[in-house]
C-alpha cells in the first residue's frame, strides 16, 4: 500500500513536471525582433496551439485572407444593410496627439477639420486601445452609393491637425463591398452568429448581419 502512495505521487509528480514543460514551450512572437531570437530548430519544431503575440496573429489571419473558405447555403448572406460603421486604423503617434478621420460625406465632415459633423468633433473621437489602434464607430443611418475617406493626426489640445495621411483617398463604395460578401471566393471566415470577414485589396472588413454593423480595418498610408 506504501508502495503504491509512492507511485500515486511520482505519477502526480511527473504530471506536473509535463505542464510545466508544456507551459515552458508556449512562445510570443510579438515581433520581428522576437523571431529573430529562435533559432531555425525552435521555428521548425513550433506547434500552432503554442504560439501566441501581435506578429504571429497578424500572419495567422493574413494567411486566411490569402485562400478561400466555402460555406454552406445555411451560412449564405440573407440581406446586406449598414447602420453603423466602424473605422480601424494602427498607427503609434507622438505624445499628445491622436488620430481622427475624415471624409466627403456628411458624417465625415466634408473634408471640414472643424466641421460639427467630422469624426474630429468630440462626438465622433477616435479612441486608442492597446496596440496603437484607434478606433470610432459612426452611425449611417442613410448609407448609400460611395464616400472618400482618410484618416488624420492631430493635437489632442489646440485640435491642429499635424499631419494627413499619405496616398489616394479611400473609397467606401457600398455596390462593391456587397458584391464581395456575397461571393464565397471572397469571404475567408464566416460564424454563425452572422459574422462574415472578408478583403477588398488592402482593406479588411468584419460585418455583423444582425446589428448591421460594418467594421473597416485600414493600414496607415505614409
Amino acid at each position: 500500500m506504501e508502495c503504491e502512495g509512492v507511485k500515486n505521487s511520482v505519477k502526480v509528480a511527473n504530471s506536473e513536471d509535463t505542464k510545466e514543460i508544456q507551459a515552458s514551450k508556449k512562445v510570443r512572437i510579438d515581433s520581428i525582433e522576437d523571431l529573430v531570437k529562435l533559432s531555425f530548430t525552435q521555428i521548425k519544431e513550433l506547434k500552432m496551439g503554442d504560439v501566441r503575440g501581435r506578429l504571429f496573429d497578424q500572419i495567422f489571419e493574413d494567411a486566411l485572407y490569402s485562400g478561400s473558405t466555402n460555406y454552406s447555403n445555411e451560412n449564405t448572406l440573407i440581406s446586406f444593410n449598414v447602420k453603423s460603421i466602424e473605422f480601424q486604423v494602427a498607427l503609434k503617434t507622438e505624445f499628445g496627439c491622436e488620430v481622427c478621420v475624415l471624409g466627403s460625406c456628411e458624417r465625415l465632415g466634408k473634408w471640414i477639420a472643424n466641421s460639427a459633423y467630422s469624426c474630429l468633433h468630440l462626438r465622433y473621437k477616435m479612441l486608442w486601445e492597446e496596440g496603437h489602434i484607434w478606433k470610432a464607430s459612426i452611425p449611417f443611418p442613410d448609407l448609400t452609393g460611395e464616400f472618400a475617406y482618410k484618416y488624420v493626426v492631430r493635437d489632442s489640445r489646440s485640435k491642429a491637425v499635424r499631419k494627413w495621411e499619405g496616398g489616394d483617398n479611400r473609397i467606401f463604395n457600398l455596390k462593391l463591398i456587397k458584391n464581395h460578401l456575397s461571393s464565397p471566393q471572397h469571404v475567408y471566415s464566416v460564424r454563425t452568429a452572422g459574422e462574415y470577414k472578408f478583403r477588398i485589396g488592402d482593406m479588411k472588413l468584419v460585418y455583423v448581419q444582425k446589428k448591421e454593423h460594418l467594421a473597416i480595418i485600414d493600414t496607415w498610408q505614409s
